[in-house]
């Protein structure tokens, strides 16, 4: 089997534990052999394996000697080299192989599921694909064996409820704020969840009874229990009590017995439940399970889009631009969103831009941007300390409303006279000049195939360097060859990513990019967020805000290098970081 273990792979489920997040596995150019070094580049598990892996759900495999084990954040052995190849933690589990068979272990290193594959994939969702006799099929936890994904209730329930609830919870277009936030919160929301988990129950045990195949056959009586054992061909082995002097009667009978079936689901599984004999002379004879099989005792973990919820914000009074867009209420999702720091921290000689361009007249929207920009601003005033009136958010804005907002940051800068700190944040598309290379950001009513509509990038870079600040920090959640954020392309533009010019900035700015060349800047689908945005909002909650820019780039670059390409785009995203030559440096010491 291909190495599984890889540094790009490492974190497919992230780490469990802080230290393990910051140690990365890098081999020792003068040994050859692999340790560990923190996010400073000093090491901390000393470079004495043979090959190493990244953390995973607080774990690392390290080979030695041949022989694969696991080593926990301090450099201990947890798990002694004793297999011919492992994988990564996933769901608790590890695959593991010995004498050219694979099984799983836990993170004791005790047998799980028997070592009997001649493949295996790392849990996600609940299962993992392993083979055996050349065919694949899916295992559960408990080793159960799946021939498709739908015969697993999780999976199966997750495929019909989350769209479900995703277009219940979504605001309709005649209705009142009041009237939805009325309609969706967190109550009626489960209760919406249990309701159609019933249904979705009640289809999953009819799809999959629908044409079942099973066969029964008495194994044996057990006289001094009075019961009949018997084995069903797809759910073993059943108990059936038969008094002793029915036993005869119902042995002889058994191949002609008329037989009523209930089932359940167990474990995720489809389960027989109880199974009814009913003899010639009408008398019945019944095998039960007295266990409480329920299907709300499957733990399904569900990810659901953000609630948007379109809002008149009303005269701003602080720049005076009417700002009508669309706000972001989270529900169920990540920790970014949910556990924002607050530090009591007060930065008045700060200022923030954000504009956050979603909804697009002519191109289609762009997935998320809305709830990065509203995130975005509320660590800017939780975390960062800026004052709320120091923070312009605008949502879906125009190319005069990009203008405005640049022309404001230049007017602090100069009543300031130069001791201000600025940040300007965007989350929308980009677009690319097909003859001359440049780069432009897309207003919301911007033509892709017109980049007379947009903002060139150049310029607004030359713009912002030209305000005196101490620094100007510039965050760019956007690509710029005519990707969209899904990975697909712009309708109005050619079919071909175009890799633009580097612009490179002046003066006092630091420009934080989330791709480069011809890379699409993916969304993070399950956060909620810009891949780009979430590692940023991420490092900014880990750290409470208290993160100089030079450790802020390198977590993001690390942590979008990984996730892209193991998420469903598989493509690697590159963040990039360029300064101007005032501050290229000093940069990376100076904190936000």
């Amino acid at each position: 089997m291909r190495r599984i273990f890889s540094t790009i792979i490492g974190i497919i489920l992230g780490t469990t534990l802080l230290s393990a997040q910051n140690l990365i596995g890098q081999q020792d150019t003068a040994s050859g052999l692999w340790g560990f070094k923190d996010s400073t580049g000093n090491w901390v598990i000393a470079p004495e394996f043979n090959f190493a892996s990244q953390f995973s759900e607080g774990l690392a495999g390290v080979c030695m000697n041949g022989k694969w084990g696991y080593i926990n954040p301090e450099g201990e052995v947890a798990i002694p080299c004793q297999f011919d190849d492992a994988t990564y933690f996933s769901e608790k589990l590890a695959g593991a192989c010995k004498d050219g068979k694979w099984g799983f272990i836990n993170r004791s290193g005790a047998m799980v599921i028997p070592f009997q594959y001649e493949e295996i994939r790392s849990f996600i969702d609940g299962l993992a694909p392993v083979k055996e006799n050349g065919e694949w099929n899916f295992i559960d936890s408990c080793g159960y064996h799946y021939n498709s994904k739908s015969e697993y209730f999780p999976f199966y329930a997750k495929s019909i409820i989350e769209p479900h609830v995703n277009k219940w919870q979504q605001k309709g277009r005649y209705e009142k704020t009041e009237d939805y936030l009325e309609r969706v919160n967190s109550s009626t929301r489960q209760k919406f969840i249990d309701s159609l988990t019933l249904i979705v129950r009640n289809s999953f045990i009819s799809r999959n009874t629908k044409n079942l195949r099973t066969a029964q056959k008495l194994i044996d009586y057990d006289a001094d229990n009075e019961v009949f054992l018997i084995n069903d061909t797809r759910f073993g082995e059943i108990l059936v009590p038969v008094p002793i002097d029915r036993a005869p009667e119902f042995e002889h009978q058994f191949s002609s017995l008329r037989k009523q079936s209930e089932y359940g689901i167990a474990d995720g599984h489809l389960a027989l439940t109880s199974v009814t004999y009913l003899m010639a002379d009408g008398s019945t004879f019944t095998y039960s399970d007295d266990s409480d099989i329920q299907y709300a005792d499957v733990n399904i973990e569900y990810q659901f889009d953000p609630v948007d919820i379109n809002m008149d914000r009303g005269q701003d009074t602080r720049d005076n631009l009417r700002r009508t867009g669309s706000r972001t209420l989270t529900v169920g999702r990540s920790a970014v969103d949910t556990d924002i720091p607050r530090t009591g921290r007060v930065a008045e000689n700060t200022f923030a831009v954000i504009i956050a361009n979603e909804n697009y007249d002519t191109e289609a929207s762009v997935e998320f941007a809305g709830n990065d920009g509203t995130v975005f601003s509320q660590y800017c005033e939780q975390t960062l300390g800026i004052p709320e009136s120091n923070i312009h958010i605008i949502y879906d804005a125009t190319l005069n409303n990009i203008r405005a907002q640049v022309n404001w940051l230049s007017n602090v800068g100069n009543a300031w006279k130069g001791e201000a700190r600025l940040i300007f944040y965007y989350a929308g598309h980009g677009i690319p000049d097909e003859s001359s290379k440049e780069a432009y950001i897309l207003p919301s009513d911007g033509y892709g195939s017109d980049v007379a509509t947009g903002y060139r990038l150049s310029e607004l870079y030359s713009q912002l360097s030209s305000i005196p600040s101490q620094s100007t920090v510039v965050f760019l959640d956007a690509c710029f060859s005519g990707a969209s954020r899904d990975d697909g392309m712009l309708s109005s533009v050619r079919g071909v990513a175009i890799k633009v010019r580097n612009n490179i900035p002046d003066g006092r700015l630091i420009v934080f990019s989330a791709a480069q060349k011809d890379e699409t800047a993916l969304p993070y689908n399950e956060m909620g967020h810009g891949m780009f945005t979430y590692f940023l909002l991420d490092k900014l909650r880990e750290t409470k805000g208290d993160v100089t820019l030079g450790e802020l780039s390198d977590y993001i670059k690390e942590m979008v290098g990984k996730q892209s390409i193991v998420s469903k785009y598989r493509k690697p995203q590159t963040p990039g970081v360029t300064v101007g030559k005032e501050l290229e440096n000093l940069w990376r010491g100076i904190k936000l």
